[in-house]
């Protein structure tokens, strides 16, 4: 509502007019409520020397109601011109309010996107850690009668460490993603600091690369990548018996890959899919054909398995 102005009922009505005329607007529109016919001029005698020609500012829904005061002599010789102008003012006003409308909404929606996004982040990286943390402090509660005081330091000093690193990323997560500083260390760093606390916590060596200009990557893409990593890792981990993982990604010009390996039992693709608890590889699979990639597993028994991903670098940069 510009200065000055103030609103009733959906009109703006200028301070300081004839109440007489503010009274027959708010009525006009209030009549024209559920019956708009677009274009349709409405007229009404205010004075012997005035009349009020309005219309209703509708295109999908009704905003309210435009007019102008006219002579009526004046009215009957510029009847079409006059209703030109009301037209072109309705249309102008239905179009304004409807981007105001789209952007409320646009806004909406990128705030529950902002909020699945950190939602995704902290389960991600900040409550696996504490997970982790969790479990390796019960099994040395159940070992602690066993355990010699230098062990019960080194497993307590290594749950601490591992409970701040999480604490350091939350904190990352909360101050930093939504910036566009520093992008590539952040990503580069939550990858290589989760991948750290799996690697102390399981006893199993991991190594990680990662080449090319990771800060070109969409956030979807780095979600996806992030979530890749974790559940192929985390599968090597927990049931491939391994006592080595490699980890390398590559952010080409044309072709970007993603490489996981493991020096484990081997996996069977069939059992694995056929598995009620075999999401790991569901969710790989899924997120790779989110930006149609192209997954191959190379799995032998005994010798391991290799996740090669390909990506077309065009699907997943930023717009």
């Amino acid at each position: 509502i510009p200065e000055g102005q103030e609103s009733h009922g959906g009109n703006i009505i200028t301070k300081n007019s004839d109440p007489k005329i503010e009274k027959l607007i708010i009525e006009s529109k209030d009549k024209q409520d559920g019956t708009i016919s677009h274009g349709t001029i409405t007229i009404r005698e205010i004075k012997d020397s005035l009349t009020m020609a309005t219309i209703p500012v509708a295109n999908i829904k009704a905003y309210g109601t435009v007019g102008i005061l006219i002579a009526p002599k004046k009215l009957k010789n510029e009847r079409e011109e006059c209703r030109t102008n009301l037209i072109l003012i309705s249309q102008l006003g239905a179009t304004f309010f409807e981007k105001m409308e789209a952007e409320l909404i646009i806004s909406e929606l990128a705030v529950a996107d902002e909020q699945d996004r950190i939602a995704d982040d902290i389960h991600d990286s900040v409550v696996q850690r504490l997970f982790a943390s969790s479990l390796f402090g019960y099994d040395a509660i159940q070992k602690w009668d066993e355990l010699s005081d230098k062990e019960k330091r080194e497993q307590m000093t290594l749950i601490t460490e591992t409970i701040q690193s999480a604490l350091k990323d939350l904190r990352s997560t909360i101050y930093n993603l939504s910036s566009k500083k520093k992008e590539m260390e952040v990503f580069g760093e939550s990858l290589r600091g989760y991948l750290k606390d799996m690697e102390r916590l399981s006893g199993i060596d991991i190594s990680f690369h990662m080449t090319g200009d990771v800060t070109q990557l969409s956030l979807s893409a780095r979600k996806a990548i992030y979530r890749i990593i974790t559940e192929g890792t985390g599968n090597a981990v927990k049931h491939a018996g391994a006592k080595g993982i490699w980890v390398n990604i590559d952010i080409g010009k044309q072709v970007s890959t993603i490489a996981i390996e493991d020096d484990g039992q081997g996996l069977d693709l069939k059992m694995a899919r056929e598995k009620k608890d075999g999401l790991g590889l569901y969710n790989i699979e899924s997120l790779v054909r989110l930006f149609k990639g192209k997954l191959n597993i190379d799995s032998q028994k005994g010798r391991g398995t290799r996740f090669n991903i390909e990506f077309d670098t065009k699907n997943i940069i930023k717009a």
